[in-house]
């Protein structure tokens, strides 16, 4: 069983909000609250100086099943709609298995 590292990507544009306080004071630690059975182990968020994104965050989770049962277990719902508290950009998630680090 090797770990995962699922990417979230905000995309950017003129018409785009994101609440970067929310999203690191409520949402965040609502997510790690809800995952962490899942394996969710930790979560780096970034904030990019230009480009297509206006946040970009990496969820470490102990395994790939365990990012996958996470996203299908019950907490989804809440994650989701929650969402729309911080941001409107669309949401592209980008989950990966981990086949090599230093």
């Amino acid at each position: 069983m090797s770990c995962a590292t699922v990417t979230i990507l905000y995309p950017s544009g003129s018409d785009i909000n994101f609440d970067m306080s929310y999203y690191l004071s409520s949402h965040m630690p609502m997510l790690l609250k809800s995952w962490k059975s899942y394996g969710l182990t930790n979560y780096t968020v970034s904030k990019p100086a230009e480009g297509p994104y206006v946040c970009i965050c990496y969820l470490n989770f102990s395994s790939f099943e365990g990012f996958k049962k996470a996203s299908e277990g019950p907490e989804r719902k809440a994650i989701r709609e929650d969402v729309q508290n911080y941001t409107n950009s669309k949401v592209v998630l980008v989950p990966a298995e981990v086949v090599g680090s230093v």
